[in-house]
């Protein structure tokens, strides 16, 4: 089942999905961003901040509105119900979960 989640910093994004992490031999847990598949999960996908914008006449990228909140898409395979209160039900997604 996938769904789609927001968070209102990046550091709660990066708290939810260590908390589905499995720590490195060393004990240390990975980098949140690193982190993709899990017992729980087919694949993670950070999305992050997600700024809106335009090609100006030079053919330049400009971001024309910051992005507010941190996103974060999961496929699961049992979904976590601690992750329910940050759920959304956005349309579509533009990218694909890989393993």
């Amino acid at each position: 089942m996938n769904k789609k989640y927001i968070f209102n910093t990046e550091a709660k994004a990066e708290e939810m999905i260590l908390s589905l992490a499995t720590a490195n031999e060393d004990g240390t847990l990975p980098n949140f961003r690193k982190v993709h598949v899990t017992e729980t999960t087919k694949g993670i996908v950070v999305l992050g901040f997600q700024d809106k914008g335009e090609t100006n006449e030079e053919g330049e990228y400009v971001i024309t509105e910051e992005g507010t909140t941190f996103n974060v898409d999961v496929a699961w395979k049992t979904v976590n119900e601690d992750w329910n209160q940050y759920e959304v039900e956005p349309s579509t997604s533009n990218h694909s979960f890989y393993n």
